[in-house]
């Protein structure tokens, strides 16, 4: 059930960082509920959820590095 897969994920991200609350952290986070939601998803307008947070995925990236070649590429992404 996806009740596992969320125990799952949050020992395994506290595992992983432990009690530390930083940037890879909260992308992880991210990541993970961005995946549980494709998982729970079963109508059009819930993925058009998945679609917006996937491109808030995306800009995380700037947190991280905000090169011109970074923004090229997030660009390409976005429209391809």
């Amino acid at each position: 059930s996806l009740i596992a897969f969320v125990i799952t994920y949050c020992v395994g991200i506290y595992y992983q960082y432990g009690a530390a609350a930083d940037l890879d952290v909260a992308t992880v986070l991210l990541i993970t509920m961005l995946a549980l939601k494709f998982l729970e998803s079963n109508n059009t307008r819930e993925l058009s959820i998945v679609i917006l947070l996937t491109f808030v995925l995306t800009l995380a990236k700037f947190l991280y590095t905000q090169s011109l070649l970074i923004a090229a590429y997030m660009i390409f992404l976005v429209w391809f």
